[in-house]
């Protein structure tokens, strides 16, 4: 056992023997108070899970430590301060999961420049900022080549728990190549626009932007995602249509954008049949088969409101007017031509 809390390492550290990657080490790293840190060496799967509230805060420099260079699997919990830099330098590391803390400050684009991770979780955080346009291009999100290359399938000793963005419950995954490939950013306070770039990510199957400040657009470019399983983007600020070409998004299985400001026909074909009012509601200019609202009469309501009684009789009043106006007018000139005409043949006959 190794106790390193209360420390601020600017040193390198020292790794006296390869046997040590055959063991179970429990590192205590704490800048406040004693942290406990998993880290497990088995088949090449490092593994690292802290609970503490001063394992985010420690400022590690220098070279990574084997029994930390080879880890695959970060999972911390309950703890505050910034998604740490350190973070960057885990060449190996494949699932990230940092939600549920208090994680203040912006998304990192060095998220995204990071070769290995396919499942991130950010969630119930206190970040704002920006979606970064870096993390549009995480490259095992992008190649499936590098996706395949890089994932390892062998069993895990330790099961991984993965809280229930995925399934209702919590549910222990003993491989990672059973893990869909994720993005999860719900509940925190992020905003502007979602960024273009999300359509590159080709093979991420599960992306949760719910509960944020996002608004603008939603990006057409999503529906470039054919692997897409579930995409929430509820409770934000969101404006325009739903882009027609979501239809299209053939492995779609759960999908919601309630409560936004978005208007427009809702799509059909495709999975939409499947989803229920309620993923739409909280959007009152959307229209659709979906929702059982007419557009017609959505457009009409929106963009040309019924007239009240007193203005539909002004109006009549007006065009009465006008069209005896014009008739009286026509008559008269008919009579003009034609009584001289008569009066002239009445004066020959006498």
């Amino acid at each position: 056992m190794f106790d390193l809390s209360g420390n601020n390492f600017k040193e390198r550290f020292h790794h006296r023997s390869s046997s040590y990657q055959q063991e179970i080490w429990r590192v205590l790293m704490s800048a406040k108070i004693v942290s406990q840190v998993l880290s497990l060496p088995l088949a090449g799967q490092n593994f690292l899970h802290s609970q503490d509230s001063g394992f985010l805060n420690n400022d590690f420099t220098g070279p990574i430590p084997p029994g930390l260079g080879n880890c695959s699997r970060l999972q911390v919990s309950g703890q505050p301060g910034q998604v740490p830099s350190w973070i960057s330098n885990l060449r190996k590391l494949q699932f990230l999961d940092l939600s549920l803390n208090q994680i203040t400050g912006s998304i990192p684009g060095w998220l995204g420049t990071m070769t290995t991770p396919f499942y991130t979780d950010l969630s119930y955080n206190l970040l704002s900022g920006e979606f970064p346009k870096e993390l549009g291009g995480l490259p095992m999100l992008v190649s499936e080549l590098q996706t395949a290359k890089k994932i390892g399938g062998s069993r895990l000793e330790l099961p991984l728990s993965i809280p229930p963005n995925i399934n209702a419950s919590n549910e222990e995954y003993y491989s990672l190549l059973s893990l869909p490939p994720s993005i999860f950013l719900q509940n925190n306070s992020l905003s502007g626009s979602i960024p273009i770039e999300i359509g590159q990510l080709q093979f991420l199957q599960l992306l949760n932007l719910s509960n944020n400040k996002f608004s603008g657009n939603i990006p057409n470019q999503i529906s470039q995602l054919t692997n897409l399983e579930r995409l929430d983007i509820s409770r934000n600020n969101l404006s325009g249509e739903i882009p027609a070409s979501f239809s299209g998004l053939y492995f779609l299985s759960e999908f919601s954008v309630a409560n936004n400001n978005l208007q427009g026909l809702i799509p059909s074909g495709g999975q939409f049949h499947t989803f229920s009012i309620s993923n739409f509601e909280g959007n009152p200019g959307l229209c659709g088969d979906i929702i059982e609202t007419s557009c017609s009469i959505q457009t009409r309501t929106n963009n040309n409101p019924v007239p009240s009684p007193s203005e539909s009789s002004k109006k009549e009043l007006v065009y009465g007017l006008t069209a005896g106006v014009v008739f009286g007018f026509i008559i008269g000139s008919i009579g003009g031509i034609f009584c001289p005409i008569r009066v002239y043949s009445l004066f020959r006959t006498l």
